[in-house]
């Protein structure tokens, strides 16, 4: 008698076709999970930051102050203005920290299309390095300026705060994003 002890040859390559079909199945799913994780995290990641960039700019544009041209005798170097091509704002704005009694000196700034926010303690601006926070935005981002019932493009007018900002954020994902800001220029 011709007793077998193990498997035939074509039984095990099934076995192997098998094994092999499921570690390809298997692969794949892992592939494309990981690709969707990744995914999901950029989105929340780039949400978060245009979040963020519309939270701090609002507070900015809310507590920015106007300083005369010639404020005591002094002539002020720093007033609100929004105009250039790197420069995205230019302010003085109430101090963020109670202890300090001076207001800060605030640019928003674009470079390599990396927005950087600048913040000075007033009257030190050229005189120490300042802090710097940086946000990185996969787009453009724009202010708009209401003045005498219509919105202005930029804003160079010494003496004049305007009375609401739009913040127009344009990102590939989600198109054009837009917050309006009051400020409480004159006759808001």
């Amino acid at each position: 008698m011709n007793k077998q002890n193990g498997f035939t040859l074509l039984e095990m390559m099934v076995a192997l076709c098998v094994f092999a079909i499921t570690g390809l199945i298997g692969w794949q799913v892992m592939e494309s999970t990981s690709k969707t994780q990744f995914s999901v995290t950029n989105h929340i990641y780039q949400s978060g930051e245009t979040q963020r960039i519309f939270a701090v700019l609002q507070n900015d544009l809310q507590a920015a102050i106007s300083v005369p041209a010639n404020a005591g005798g002094v002539q002020s170097d720093v007033w609100f203005s929004a105009e250039g091509s790197t420069v995205l704002l230019n302010l003085l704005r109430y101090p963020l920290d109670p202890v300090a009694n001076s207001p800060a000196h605030i640019v928003w700034k674009t470079e390599a299309g990396i927005l950087r926010r600048y913040q000075w303690r007033y009257g030190l601006s050229s005189t120490i390095t300042p802090p710097v926070v940086t946000m990185q935005f996969n787009g453009q981002v724009k202010l708009r300026f209401w003045q005498g019932q219509k919105w202005i493009t930029g804003w160079s007018q010494r003496d004049r705060m305007p009375e609401a900002a739009e913040i127009i954020l344009t990102h590939p994902l989600w198109g054009e994003v837009r917050k309006i800001v009051l400020m409480g220029g004159e006759d808001a």
